[in-house]
Formats: structure tokens, sequence, C-alpha cells
């Protein structure tokens, strides 16, 4: 025990010492203080700390007698060791305490922190959601939140008119509250068993050839629609390459190289680097590309892409009515003043002209318009960008670069044809290739 090798002995009763080799402690080597004292038979040597940390010989010595008395009372601590594990249990017992007390508004906090950045591109809007949904609850003890007061706020939600967003709140509560057992802030899930108030279904909305048409038109002229030029490039961009509404309106000029549209893996869903081949209709789309900046910047902030949720936005606010997964009168809005105003002014007239859709369903409609075209499922998703299974990943690494520009150049042909009447250059039909 080198640690105890060469000690001094102090003035003061069990108390020794041992200078540090090279730290101070004013003009003087900085001192170790050990403890060598014998209770019940048994001779203890502990280390008591330096002088440094405030330590005297005079504690030191006090301790000795403080742990002498403990023994002769059969109760307390009668050495260091004992000393600092009833310290520790009352750190550990503290911290569960303050783990039982913790409130939904910091669960939440926590579960986007760890879980929410780390794992997810989507960690701003379920926090959004979590923070607007949960927000009657937000200074309740997680532990104290029932299956009674989970479905009753599930219900609330549907009862607004949404219920899909009842089945996401769901399944963002419950996998919250599996992290806040595993965290031990709470022993039970009240979301574990429950269902949401209706069955999720799924979005089937695919725009017609008649739609697209409409669409397009609308989007290119913009007569009396309230959208910027970014906005309906953007938004017909991504019914010409099929990607995801959000990485299309984040597009930014390093990631373009002629005909090919790099999307960084930070930028990806599934967290992989995807190369998009741009016809001329995406290029037309893309237009003036700027030196170093986002092709679709926000109108308040030219350093910041549109933001993610403005496509829906746009495109509810010009289609006539209300999106069914929404309250129809802005009951639950943030701003109520604001939402029944907009309710008791509703627009006149639907100012694109087909039924509502979603920026996501012009992605549906490009994989089945591909489809309908007879290319194949493989090199339609690898397109979109659709994960593969484990092996797939694994062993098979080609870059379908050709299949990606042939089956884009024919979804882009049949949407020439559409939106003009006209034909463009002939293609191979991706289904003769095989």
């Amino acid at each position: 025990m080198a640690l105890f090798d060469g000690l001094k002995k102090t003035k003061r009763k069990g108390v020794f010492f041992k200078d540090h080799p090279t730290r101070k402690h004013g003009v003087r080597p900085d001192r170790l203080l050990i403890l060598r004292f014998t209770i019940g038979g048994k001779t203890y040597l502990e280390t008591f700390g330096y002088t440094s940390e405030g330590k005297t010989e005079l504690d030191a010595e006090n301790k000795i007698t403080e742990f002498r008395a403990n023994y002769r009372a059969g109760k307390g601590p009668i050495c260091l060791a004992d000393d600092r594990e009833i310290e520790r249990r009352a750190a550990a017992e503290e911290e569960a305490r303050q783990r039982r007390e913790i409130t939904v508004s910091q669960l939440i906090s926590h579960f986007i922190e760890d879980h929410g950045k780390r794992k997810k591109r989507s960690w701003r809007e379920d926090e959004r959601a979590l923070r607007k949904d949960l927000e009657p609850w937000a200074n309740w003890r997680v532990k104290d939140v029932t299956r009674r007061d989970a479905k009753g706020l599930l219900d609330a939600i549907d009862q607004r008119g949404a219920p899909v967003q009842a089945f996401n709140v769901l399944c963002k509560a419950r996998k919250m509250w599996n992290m806040a057992i595993m965290w031990e802030y709470a022993e039970n899930n009240p979301f574990a068993l429950l269902e949401a108030p209706r069955p999720y279904v799924p979005r089937n909305r695919v725009l017609t050839a008649n739609e697209i048409l409409i669409v397009w038109n609308a989007l290119r002229n913009r007569e009396g629609l309230s959208m910027s030029d970014e906005m309906s490039r953007a938004l017909r961009l991504v019914l010409v390459t099929g990607q995801r509404p959000g990485e299309v309106i984040g597009m930014h000029s390093r990631e373009l190289d002629g005909r090919w549209w790099t999307i960084p893996e930070e930028r990806s869903k599934n967290k992989k680097a995807h190369r998009v081949y741009l016809t001329d209709m995406a290029l037309d789309l893309i237009g003036a590309i700027p030196s170093d900046g986002y092709i679709f910047p926000s109108p308040k902030n030219a350093a910041q892409p549109i933001a993610g949720n403005a496509m829906a936005l746009s495109l509810r606010r010009n289609i006539l009515g209300a999106d069914p997964g929404y309250p129809v009168k802005g009951e639950g809005g943030r701003n109520k003043k604001q939402a029944a105003k907009k309710a008791e002014n509703p627009p006149p007239t639907n100012r694109i002209g087909v039924e509502h859709f979603r920026p996501h369903d012009l992605r549906r409609t490009v994989l089945t318009g591909m489809a309908r075209l007879k290319i194949p499922r493989e090199n339609r998703e690898r397109v979109v960008n659709h994960s593969t299974d484990l092996l797939e990943e694994i062993y098979n690494l080609y870059d379908y670069d050709d299949e990606k520009r042939a089956a884009l150049t024919l979804w882009a042909e049949y949407l020439q044809k559409i939106t003009t009447g006209k034909s463009g250059a002939n293609v191979v039909n991706l289904a003769d290739r095989r």
C-alpha cells in the first residue's frame, strides 16, 4: 500500500500525514491527512483529505472521537467508509425523491434531449405536439398521471376534430412514458393499454391525371392564390422528384451538382445520403442557383429555408374548408381569436380547384404513377429513398443512378404530357429493360 508508506505523525492522536510530492498549498506542500485508529479490536487506516480541501488536523481528531462515541452508543458510522456510505445513500434517496417529483413538462424536455434529438429528424414536431396537447398536465407529477387521465386527453383531442393527432399523441406519449419508467420517473405507463379513439386509417390520397393538371396550372399561374413563387415551385418540385417535402424545401446550393442533387445524410430521413436525378422540369423549377444559399429561402430570414410546416399550411389556406384532420373552427388553436376570425371568414372559393391534399400526398402520387408506368418496385423505392432490409443495405452497394435517371425521366415525360399535352423526348421504359 504505497499510499500509506512513510506516514508522519501529527500532534493529534490517531492523525498522520503525507506531503504531496509536487502540489503546494500556499508555500507548503499540500498535505494529505490520514486516520489510523482501532475500534472494537479492528484497526482502520483511511484517508481523510487534503489540507487544500479545507481539512484540518483538529477535524480529523474530532472525527475519530465521533466514531468512538458512535461505537459506544451502538449506532452511527464508526469509520470513514461507513460515513461515505451513509452520504451516498442519502444522496441516492434525494435523487430518487427528485425523480418522483419530476413534472410532465420536465419529462418532455428530458425525452426530447435524450431521445428525440438523437434519434429523430422530426423532434421539433414531436416537442411541439407534446407541449401543446399535454399542456394541461405541464405541472403534474409524472407518477400522478393515470390511465383515465390519458384516455380523457385522447378523447378531447379526437372530439376537437383531430383523430389523426390523437393517434400521433398516443404513440409519442406511450414512448415517452416507457422512457420515464426506464429513468425511474414513473412505475406505470398510463398509455400502455390504450387505443386511439378511432382506428388509424393510413392516408390514400392520390391525385388523378386531371387533378395534376389543375394543381399544376394553379400553382404555376398563382392567380388568386395566397402563395409565394418559392412555395409554388417547391410544391411542384415534390411532384416532379418524389422526394419528401421537408427535404425539398431544405434544398441548398451546395447539394446541387449539374443534374444531380445529393440529399446529405443529416437531412435524409433514413440517415443515408441520397442522389436524385434532376430532369429538365426539375431544373426549371429550381431556377437560378445562388452561389451559397437555400433554393427556397424563408421570407423572414434568407439564411434559413422555408419552415417545415409551411407547405401544409399553404395548401390548407388555399383550398376551400379545413383539412378533416384539423378543427374546422380553430377552438384548439394557439391564438383562439385569430382562429375564430378565420372561421368566420372562410375562403369563398377553392383557390386551387381540387379536393384537399397534403404535400406528402404528392409523393404518394409519384410512387403510384411510377407503378402505373410499370417501373419496377425496386427502382421506385430507390428513387424515393425508402429504407431497405438490413441484408440489402449491407451487401447491395450499387448506386442505382442509371435506374433513377430512367425512372425520373419517364415520370417527367408523363407529367409533361399531362400538363402540356405534349410528349417529351423518347425514353426507355424500365420494364422493357429487364
